[in-house]
């Protein structure tokens, strides 16, 4: 493992304490229960107070009423529809949509087998990337499918996406994800180093861009041989800026020895903490937020022997704009996304959804239905959307919740031609002021109809 491209800050808080000042390292048909306080206000905290008592959340319904005057998703189309004939040989690897991002006129949808689309209302357009022949030295060359992991937008003119070749499942065909940007007319390849030289250490796999065009990133690293190398990053004048790393830095210059000197490994702490990152929403270039939450390597950090087995709490980190960090503890198993609206508000969600009120406080609005929320769009406090993967027999793709300020709603989808579909691993919603939700799981694409609109 290389020494660690990030660091956590060894946050002076207890776990379970309300916000708390931290440097930036680096440059069942019926309403739902009220929501539940999930943590304290976000003001300073100090280090001698107590944790905050924390409401337990609504119990776990698996009935939701279905929401009136909100309309229905369609299809729109399938990722079998779009992917290359060709395409079979990575199918099996990494098949489907993985990602979608809205403008105002329609929305860009990303996939893997080299799968881009650009829609504009109903019509699909394909942008697809071709297959490329990849060196792996002495073992030849193999042909590479892209692999496009995330992508984020502002407008039909400004677009950012992350992707990389994919040969299959030998470890030695796998190389950097790659920065990609759209200016109108175009995709370019952006010259920056989002993170190690080896991608099996850490690499970029999600990423943000603001209203103001500032693009913010995700950096994962590999967890199997000790504590990863997380970091969040803001790309910059074709460089990557450090802003919030996931291991203190005493602890990553102790692994950088341990990297080039495996018998300094007897220095090593038997537990690790750092922070990992799932998922950020960009505000500007001098504001951003992370879910994710704290963790700890323990045992064999330095040796590959340990593993990331404890979890100590979720978090959302929040950089305000005049450089200082704080952090959000909320009563989570785990958070996995999180969107900012048009007036502020912030939700996270994962196990439970959660809703930062005009005072700072977090309140948990209600549990996932059936299993972790995998994407957030908020356009307003009083209009939520969270998606969850569906994971059950007949199931037509994903659940799909809207908060109107007071509870949820499930918001119905129709089944595509040759429905039901099967498992959806994930579910992605995007939306731009004004403009419809779209949806997208890794088997299909749909566009809400909202009533008395065609």
């Amino acid at each position: 493992m290389r020494a660690l491209l990030a660091s956590l800050l060894l946050l002076p808080v207890a776990a379970g304490c309300g916000a708390s000042p931290s440097a930036a390292p680096v440059p069942v048909p019926g309403t739902l229960p009220s929501a539940t306080p999930s943590t304290t206000p976000s003001a300073p905290a100090s280090a001698s107070q107590a944790p905050p008592a924390v409401t337990s959340p609504p119990a776990r319904l698996t009935a939701w009423p279905e929401a009136a005057g909100l309309g229905r998703f369609l299809p729109v189309t399938t990722f079998a529809a779009v992917a290359p004939v060709a395409a079979d040989d990575c199918w099996h690897l990494f098949p489907g949509f993985t990602a979608v991002a809205a403008t105002p006129e329609g929305a860009f949808v990303v996939g893997a087998c080299g799968v881009r689309l650009r829609l504009v209302g109903t019509r699909v357009e394909k942008q697809p990337t071709p297959v490329v022949n990849m060196s792996m030295g002495m073992m030849g060359s193999c042909r590479a499918h892209r692999m496009h992991w995330a992508i984020s937008a502002t407008s039909e003119r400004s677009a950012a996406l992350l992707a990389s070749p994919r040969c299959g499942p030998d470890p030695s065909a796998v190389w950097a994800n790659e920065l990609e940007r759209f200016d109108g007319t175009r995709w370019s390849t952006a010259r920056v180093k989002l993170g190690a030289s080896d991608p099996h250490e850490s690499d970029a796999f999600d990423l943000s861009l603001a209203g103001d065009g500032a693009l913010w990133l995700v950096v994962r690293g590999d967890d199997w041989h000790g504590p990863p190398d997380n970091a969040i990053v803001r790309v910059e004048g074709g460089r990557a800026i450090e802003s919030r790393l996931a291991i203190a830095p005493e602890l990553r210059r102790l692994l950088a020895q341990v990297h080039a000197d495996p018998a300094a490994a007897s220095r090593v702490p038997a537990v690790v903490p750092y922070e990992h990152y799932a998922a950020l929403a960009a505000v500007s270039r001098d504001e951003v937020w992370v879910a994710g939450g704290r963790k700890a390597y323990v045992s064999g950090a330095a040796t590959g022997v340990g593993e990331p087995a404890r979890a100590d709490g979720a978090v959302v980190w929040h950089l305000a704009p005049g450089g200082t960090w704080r952090d959000h503890v909320v009563n989570d198993a785990g958070l996995t996304t999180v969107a900012v609206g048009g007036d502020g508000t912030v939700v996270a969600a994962g196990s439970e959804v959660h809703r930062r009120s005009p005072t700072g406080a977090w309140e948990t609005l209600a549990p996932a239905p059936e299993s972790e929320a995998t994407s957030v769009w908020v356009g307003a406090r009083d209009d939520v959307w969270v998606a969850f993967p569906c994971r059950r027999e007949g199931c037509v793709g994903a659940t799909v919740l809207h908060h109107d300020g007071t509870s949820f709603r499930r918001v119905p989808l129709d089944a595509p031609p040759g429905g039901p579909l099967p498992d959806a691993r994930s579910a992605h919603l995007a939306s731009h002021p004004g403009g419809p939700v779209w949806l997208v799981t890794d088997v299909a694409v749909w566009r809400l109809e909202r009533p008395g609109k065609r």
